[in-house]
């Protein structure tokens, strides 16, 4: 089973921050991470959990050749956190 439950509502720059971050990374590799365990599934997104949170939208599937993943994550992690909608 690959479904993905949030058990809390989010808001415009949460939905959107986490539907690229499915929709490039995948699924599977979504609901198998720690973002999604430690925190999105349990419900733990507000301010107390930023810094765990940024942690893991910026480690989330970067590796050594980054090609541009860094700033997509960066990106993902504004609309997340602040819902900050920023171009390249």
């Amino acid at each position: 089973e690959t479904r993905v439950s949030i058990p809390i509502a989010l808001n415009q720059g949460q939905f959107d921050a986490l539907t690229s971050l499915i929709f490039n990374a995948g699924r599977k590799s979504f609901k198998d991470s720690s973002l999604y365990n430690k925190y999105i599934k349990l419900g733990k997104i507000g301010k107390d959990y930023s810094d765990g949170i940024s942690a893991e939208f910026m480690s989330f599937r970067v590796g050594a050749d980054q090609g541009g993943l860094v700033g997509r994550r960066e990106r993902e992690l504004g609309m997340f956190l602040r819902g900050e909608y920023t171009n390249k």
